[in-house]
């Protein structure tokens, strides 16, 4: 039941994923969205200064701020407002959700397995690539089988 659930849930959020997938992530602009959506419409810093209730050099302190990465989501949202924007804010994971959890998987299966592995060649038992391989493989459908919990400890 729980595996359904998963599934179900990644395919939902996929979904929600699907048009940011879309977006590069290096169009940001070189001087932040503030600045170029405030040149944009032709307003002074001083007129958004005002309608946000803040010094003219607290809106270029923004607008470095964002350039930089280092202003926040709080601020971010309330000069959006101003401006008239929506703020639009996703993490994007890099590789699909099912194949993130399948990655990690491996990886914990390896880890588990290449210390099980290490003894027993000390032992003089060592298993051949091959069949390490396939236990590897085993064991990382037993733990997608499983509560997905024990992949991220």
């Amino acid at each position: 039941m729980q595996t359904v659930l998963n599934d179900i849930t990644q395919r939902q959020i996929e979904a929600m994923l699907t048009p940011w997938r879309a977006v590069d992530p290096q169009t940001k602009p070189a001087k932040g969205w503030i600045r170029t959506i405030r040149q944009g419409l032709g307003m002074p810093a001083s007129y958004l200064a005002r309608k946000m209730d803040v010094e003219p050099s607290t809106v270029k302190r923004y607008e470095d701020a964002e350039a930089s990465g280092a202003i926040s989501l709080k601020t971010l949202q309330r000069i959006a407002d101003a401006l008239g924007c929506d703020l639009k804010y996703a993490l994007v994971p890099k590789k699909t959700l099912r194949q993130t959890i399948q990655d990690q998987a491996l990886l914990v299966a390896q880890r588990h397995l290449s210390t099980i592995s290490h003894t027993m060649a000390l032992e003089d038992q060592a298993t051949s690539s091959a069949e390490m391989e396939l236990q590897v493989q085993a064991l990382a459908q037993l733990l997608l089988n499983g509560s997905w919990r024990q992949l991220w400890r």
